[in-house]
């Protein structure tokens, strides 16, 4: 990515490429019974204007000042899933696990000026987060009805 405001002389340029991999393992154990877990890779570049170390002062309460050493964040999603029949007890199981891992977070830094109203926002990596989720489901696969 390369571009320069307008006005402006120095150009900023943001060389980089990803490669985002993904991969999935899926185990069919019987006809009713299977097991899969997934990867995925994920980036997210930053924009033009979180790059551009140039004072935005557009907005004179808002003043934006691009990071010129901002790094692309990456997620890191593992998923894994079993799922399970059982049509003698006419029941369905289901059971999730999620694991996400973001790296190098892009997330904007506000502050506000000493004794004003006017806030400084730039840009900035953090170390990043991780999350976790999970779910499980067990229901009827169908209801028997019985009329008398």
């Amino acid at each position: 990515m390369k571009g320069a405001l307008t006005g402006q002389d120095n150009p900023a340029s943001y060389p980089n490429v990803n490669f985002v991999p993904s991969a999935g393992l899926k185990w069919k154990f019987t006809k009713d019974e299977d097991l899969s877990i997934d990867y995925y890779g994920r980036n997210n570049q930053p924009n033009f204007y979180q790059i551009q170390p140039v004072v935005d002062n557009t907005n004179t309460q808002n003043i934006v000042v691009g990071n010129g050493e901002l790094k692309s964040e990456f997620a890191n999603t593992i998923v894994s899933k079993y799922r399970k029949s059982m049509t003698g007890k006419g029941q369905y199981f289901e059971a999730s696990f999620a694991y996400n891992l973001v790296n190098d977070k892009i997330v904007a830094d506000r502050t506000i000026e000493p004794n004003s109203t006017i806030q400084k926002t730039t840009y900035r990596n953090t170390d990043g987060y991780f999350d976790i989720k999970s779910y499980y489901l067990l229901q009827p696969l169908y209801s028997r009805i019985i009329c008398s």
